[in-house]
């Protein structure tokens, strides 16, 4: 802004010095030049004024080019600041529930079960029941294997899915406009503390920050 206003100073400073000049000059020749001296004097004068005009428009062209410029970049940082103010670090709720791209994502219940597989039972510490809701209105089917969009931490620990009978471990499926609730187990073999569930559809695409939803999954 401080640019455009020496601009126009400028343009202003500019014109009323050469309107100055000339009529200065035609005050000191007007009583010592002939009327064929006066009236090349004259066309001189006009000429000068055209080209004055000239490059007052330009200059006012230019003018309002930084500003249009100027606009841009508070529109740009105006957006910037309400994108910081986006809390990417937020955590979930059970019961809350989130939409990205289309679809919508809640976790209806989180708990420990004693249920284990007789062949995966040594070295687990709690095996962990959450109950997802999908709904999606993204428009087309929503399909992906289950370790795609979804990941599990137990603190530091990644939690993979855990085979007890009544689980489903086939790829997420939800036509358009329609919802399911599955039901997954995850085995824990440290010892449990804060545990998140993030949901990222398309995470194998390195998903945008504001694409990424985190429920805490903690069992009361």
């Amino acid at each position: 802004m401080t640019e455009v206003i020496h601009m126009r100073s400028l343009v202003r400073y500019f014109a009323v010095f050469i309107l100055s000049v000339c009529v200065i000059t035609v005050s000191q020749d007007v009583h010592a030049q002939s009327d064929d001296d006066l009236e090349e004097k004259n066309q001189e004068l006009i000429e000068e004024n055209e080209t004055l005009k000239e490059t007052i428009a330009s200059l006012e062209e230019q003018i309002a080019n930084l500003e249009a410029q100027l606009a841009t970049l508070n529109e740009d940082e105006d957006k910037d600041n309400d994108e910081s103010d986006i809390d990417y670090d937020q955590v979930l709720s059970v019961g809350d529930e989130s939409e990205v791209d289309g679809i919508t994502i809640s976790v209806e219940d989180a708990y420990y079960t004693d249920e284990r597989n007789e062949f995966m039972a040594e070295g687990v510490n709690e095996v962990l029941i959450v109950d997802i809701y999908f709904e999606n209105n993204s428009g087309e089917l929503y399909q992906v294997p289950l370790v795609q969009d979804m990941s599990l931490m137990n603190g530091e620990e990644y939690l993979v899915t855990y085979p007890i009978v009544g689980m489903e471990y086939e790829d997420i499926e939800v036509a358009d406009g329609e919802s399911i609730t599955r039901s997954f187990a995850y085995g824990i073999y440290e010892d449990p503390s804060t545990i998140e569930l993030e949901f990222a559809p398309g995470l194998l695409g390195m998903p945008q920050p504001e694409n990424i939803v985190k429920f805490d999954v903690t069992p009361e």
